[in-house]
Order: structure tokens, then C-alpha cells, then sequence
């Protein structure tokens, strides 16, 4: 084998190296001019929630997808389906996120909405365009970050699902977009100002 090959199969590893387990961003943020520290309200998949957690502005982390091998995508939300004993199911909408004045005060968002038995991926859709007035039996959110010692359970609040579009791409392989507004009421502590806007696909999915 002549060294011009052998130059170029080590300079294709070494790319490779490089790039191996490298990621690219793919969550957008657009400042909001009347809120600081807040994204601006969207529907157009910036894979993003921003609001106030007792007027200090929390973000999601930022989606990540391999450029061009493992470790795998890193979702900001994931939508997970708890089978229960009782008559209706829970479905549970969870974002991974911190105080943006600081990285490693990682925590989550919680919203648990009851669901009836038969929910699946396509009931997704009934979401569209619905407000939800959640009052601990009609749902909850929860919110915890342990760098902080936060951990506030059954807050009541409002969620509104501007848009909860799905479509099948094949046999139980879909993908859709959900956006909307929400607040939060845990008594001692509000989440105010809340603004989610997601590409979802069946990788986040749990149903």
C-alpha cells in the first residue's frame, strides 16, 4: 500500500475521531425584548421553554443530535404514559432545564395530565388548540432542582397547548410539534410567564 493511501485513510480517521460523539445545537432562542431573560413566544419548533421560576428566568438545556455517531440525541422533553391502577392513566410532559445565571443548577418541570386508559401516540393531537385549568385533580406540575434545594409538588396553574400537531410517517413511527403558554402556583413559589415549543418525534415519546 503506497503512503498516499495510507496518508489518506489516517487523515479520514482522524476526521472521524473528531467528530465522533460531537453534536450540533438544535434548539433556537430568540430573546424577548419585554421580558429579560425570557425566549420569545413561538410555534415554529425551536425545541425551547423559557419562563420565570419566582421571577428568575429558567430555560431548558439545549437539544442535541450527533453529527455523525453515538451517543445519541439529547432531548430537552420527553412525554411519558404512567399506567396506573385507577380508572384513567397519567400522561407525564417533563423538561430538563436550569437558571440560566447559572448551568449546574440542573432540575425539571413536571406537568401531569390524567389520560384516559386507551391514549396513545395519535391522541397526541387532541391537545391542539385546548387550555387546561390544572387544580390537583385535574392534573399538577411539579418542579424540582436539588442544586438549589427547590422541590415544589402538586402545583395547580394553566396550560394552554397552542398547537399539538401529529402525523404517522409509518407503522408506529411519528412526529409532530407541540407549543404553547403555562403558569404555575405552588403556594409558596410561582412559575410565571411560561412558553414551550417542541419538535417531537417518536424517540421522546414513552406511550
Amino acid at each position: 500500500m503506497n503512503n498516499y493511501i495510507i496518508k489518506k485513510r489516517w487523515h479520514w480517521l482522524m476526521i472521524c475521531l473528531v467528530f465522533a460523539g460531537c453534536s450540533k445545537n438544535d434548539s433556537n432562542y430568540y430573546a424577548d425584548g419585554e421580558h429579560e431573560g425570557l425566549a420569545i413566544f413561538s410555534n415554529t419548533g425551536n425545541n425551547l421553554l423559557t419562563c420565570f421560576v419566582d421571577n428568575k428566568p429558567w430555560r431548558t438545556e439545549s437539544r442535541r443530535l450527533p453529527i455523525i455517531s453515538p451517543p445519541g440525541p439529547r432531548y430537552e422533553i420527553d412525554i411519558v404514559k404512567q399506567i396506573t391502577n385507577s380508572l384513567m392513566d397519567t400522561l407525564h410532559v417533563n423538561w430538563r432545564g436550569y437558571f440560566t445565571q447559572d448551568r449546574n443548577t440542573f432540575g425539571y418541570l413536571s406537568l401531569a395530565l390524567p389520560i384516559e386508559k386507551n391514549f396513545e401516540f395519535r391522541n397526541l393531537s387532541d391537545l391542539n388548540g385546548r387550555r387546561f385549568k390544572i387544580d390537583i385533580t385535574t392534573g399538577h406540575f411539579s418542579f424540582y432542582s436539588p442544586i438549589t434545594n427547590m422541590n415544589f409538588s402538586n402545583g395547580s396553574g394553566n396550560i394552554y397547548f397552542h398547537k399539538a400537531v401529529f402525523d404517522s410517517i409509518s407503522p408506529n413511527t411519528f412526529t409532530g410539534r407541540i407549543s404553547g403558554l403555562f403558569d404555575a402556583d405552588f403556594s409558596t413559589s410561582k412559575i410565571t410567564e411560561g412558553r414551550f415549543d417542541h419538535n417531537i418525534n417518536s424517540d421522546n415519546v414513552r406511550l
